[in-house]
């Protein structure tokens, strides 16, 4: 109804006006009727203040109105539901009073209804209008056409209402007696028969016809129109007149088309749709709602969504949605729901509010997607995220960890494996294959459960031999419930006593021997170990193996060292490790004994080079080139080297290229001083030198010389040198 018609009933004084919404239970029936708006008129027919009717259910207003024998409640609901229009003649024994009602739909769940009081006329008195003027007045403002027209082909009208230019853009002279057009021509041509067939049906049952056809306007438009009519006899039962009311429904035809595009639309989507009322209470749900949740609509209508929680949503979460939405606002969020066969499932949705003309929430509607494999997706790529943490933190923690902080870490390693794979116990377990039995080394215990390090001490391998035999081939080890062994299974009896439910192993290898196994232990629930967390452990026990070899590394290279020290005191030699630089890295104590400079004092020096005779320093930086060509080679070298004093010492070296090996990183180098050895050689070389002299004055003195050659030889052989003389017999 526009606003100036709106305004003209509004202000009649001759015609009562009310505006109400139907109330349908959850089943969708009409139970109640609230009134919206009604005019003074109103007020003077049926002496109900506006203050006692509106915003108040019919129930309220007149609770004896379920006792009338007409349904006034499912009259106006297949009105307000089906749209169309009434027109009656009614008693209200609440009121005590006979109306004459037109009662109509443009909007779904909301009627109209304009009346007059006919109580006067029913007592035999006339209906309470002054004039012919004032009847047409009321006839002029319904809000469409009145008409009267003949029962031809042509539907020759003989009365229209002035509406009819609103409706048609026909003045309704052009159309009285077909002065222009006859009705029949502006009806479009696919419904004409359609509209006789079902006027002829209706005159023939005796009733009166409710139509909607399309009409084609004076402009070319074509509307829908709805129209209700019946037919006028005369005392013969002839058919004099066909009278009644033609109203505009294009919108309500254009807003139907909508809805059943929209309703295909919502039952066809895979998105779940729920609408409820103002407390949350289910009316529709779509079939995507059946698919996800397994509920049939029948079993969630007039529930409440929360059959629907799993626990796992925050409490908090949905008292920000309710807020939200109360304020006429749309809320966007997440809901880790509960199938009806148990089953959880993720789903993002969108609740809205829904408003009627005056802005109030009348209903709610949700629209909702599942994601649960894309839930599933992103938790994997969280697991994989906090995994490759996980294992990058170990890496970092377990390169160069000082062996001092090694329990500590590990059992920090522990604890932090342990609760990402949500078990209750993470340990390590040691085989000894001497004894024959094996030991909890580490343990760590989430709050609450019992730890078992301490019982777990000495259990004998042949207690759990098939345990054992699977570690030792390398077998991963899967009890998905411990209850399921034999009761004289010994494994089961190590594991009962703890109160494990599930767990899994991975046995530790180093050197191709099985030296133990690292395990998770599940007590306060059973837990499906999955292959991420046998990789987990596995990548674990690599790194735990690799410290363990690392430690024993470490404990041969301190046994090494003091091997290597004992023979270190014990010797006259030095031992000294030099850079390729020749700055020393390493000197031995017996410097001092032999040079006079303290291990200090030749580490702190520049280059030890600087303290090699002149004569000396170009063949030992040769012989150094040469030895730094490949790594492990070697090489010997006598030089003179400046004591601290300032004399010079004859040094005999030989040295090793050690520089790649992870302990040395230099030249290795042992020294002896040759000082004594080189002067006698001196001495022996200038007897020599002598000898020849006089061995050229000695002519004929064979017998002689030859003495003195075997002297020398002798000599040279107690230094430990090569013969130089020889008799041509090859003797002394």
């Amino acid at each position: 109804m526009k606003k100036k018609e709106e305004d003209i009933i509004l202000s009649s004084p001759i015609i009562g006006y009310a505006r109400h919404k139907i109330v349908l239970d959850e089943g969708g029936k009409a139970v109640d009727y609230i009134f919206v708006e009604i005019n003074k008129t109103f007020e003077e027919f049926t002496g109900l203040e506006a203050s006692a009717v509106l915003k108040h259910k019919v129930t309220e207003v007149l609770p004896r109105i379920g006792e009338s024998e007409f349904d006034w409640i499912g009259f106006y609901g297949e009105v307000a539901l089906g749209g169309g229009n009434r027109d009656f003649e009614q008693y209200s024994r609440p009121l005590d009073r006979w109306y004459r009602v037109f009662a109509f739909s443009s909007e779904y769940l909301y009627f109209s209804t304009i009346f007059v009081d006919i109580t006067e006329s029913k007592s035999g008195e006339k209906i309470n209008i002054s004039s012919k003027r004032d009847y047409l007045s009321l006839i002029n403002n319904i809000p469409g056409i009145v008409y009267r027209c003949k029962y031809d082909e042509l539907w020759t009208m003989v009365f229209l209402s002035s509406n009819c230019y609103k409706i048609f853009g026909y003045e309704h002279t052009e159309l009285l007696s077909n002065s222009l057009i006859a009705y029949s021509e502006i009806i479009l041509e696919e419904d004409r028969s359609i509209v006789k067939l079902k006027i002829d049906q209706a005159i023939s049952a005796n009733r009166s016809w409710e139509i909607e056809y399309r009409v084609r306007k004076k402009s070319g438009q074509i509307i829908w129109v709805y129209e209700k009519g019946s037919a006028v006899f005369d005392v013969n039962g002839d058919i004099i007149f066909l009278d009644g009311f033609i109203f505009d429904v294009s919108e309500k035809k254009s807003y139907e088309q909508e809805l059943v595009l929209m309703h295909a639309a919502i039952n066809q989507s895979s998105e779940t749709v729920v609408i409820t009322d103002v407390d949350g209470n289910i009316k529709y749900a779509n079939p995507a709602f059946v698919k996800t949740t397994g509920y049939q609509v029948n079993e969630v209508i007039g529930k409440n969504p929360r059959i629907l929680k799993s626990g796992e949503t925050d409490v908090s979460e949905y008292s920000r949605l309710w807020k939200i939405i109360s304020r006429g606002e749309t809320w966007h969020g997440e809901f880790h729901n509960k199938r009806k066969d148990g089953s959880l499932y993720w789903e993002r949705a969108s609740i809205s509010p829904i408003l009627d003309i005056k802005g109030n929430i009348t209903d709610y509607i949700a629209i909702k997607e599942d994601i649960t494999d894309l839930k599933e997706q992103e938790l994997q790529i969280d697991y994989q995220s906090r995994l490759q943490s996980i294992l990058i933190n170990l890496a970092s923690e377990y390169i160069n960890a000082p062996l001092d902080k090694l329990d500590e870490i590990i059992n920090r390693s522990l604890a932090e494996i342990g609760r990402f794979v949500e078990s209750d116990r993470s340990y390590i377990f040691k085989y000894d294959w001497e004894k024959d039995i094996c030991n909890n080394t580490y343990e760590w215990c989430r709050e609450g459960i019992e730890p078992q390090i301490d019982e777990l001490q000495g259990i004998p391998n042949e207690f759990v031999k098939w345990w054992v035999d699977a570690h030792k081939t390398g077998k991963t080890l899967y009890v998905e419930d411990v209850f399921d062994l034999s009761e004289d299974d010994g494994v089961r009896q190590v594991l009962e006593p703890q109160g494990v439910k599930s767990l899994m192993t991975i046995p530790m290898f180093s050197c191709g021997e099985c030296i133990g196994f690292l395990g998770f232990d599940s007590v306060v629930h059973y837990h499906d170990y999955t292959e991420k967390e046998e990789m987990l452990l596995k990548i674990f026990s690599e790194m735990i193996v690799n410290v363990e070899n690392r430690i024993m590394a470490e404990e041969k290279v301190v046994l090494n060292e003091s091997r290597f020290r004992a023979l270190e005191d014990n010797s006259e030699s030095i031992t000294q490790i030099i850079g390729i630089d020749g700055k020393a890295l390493y000197v031995s104590q017996q410097i001092n004994q032999i040079l006079g400079y303290s291990p200090e004092e030749m580490i702190g020096m520049e280059s030890t080079l600087s303290l090699i005779h002149d004569d000396d320093l170009p063949m030992i930086k040769q012989k150094l080139a040469k030895i730094l060509v490949s790594s492990g080679r070697r090489d010997k070298v006598f030089y003179r080297y400046m004591h601290k004093d300032g004399h010079w010492v004859w040094l005999e070296a030989t040295g090793c290229n050690l520089v790649d090996h992870p302990l040395v990183g230099g030249v290795f180098l042992t020294i002896r001083d040759v000082t004594e050895q080189k002067r006698i050689e001196a001495e022996i070389v200038e007897t020599l030198k002598e000898t020849e002299t006089m061995n050229k004055f000695m002519v004929g003195r064979e017998g002689q010389i030859l003495d003195l050659k075997h002297e020398v030889n002798l000599l040279l052989k107690e230094l430990g040198r090569d013969v130089k003389y020889k008799s041509a017999e090859g003797g002394f």
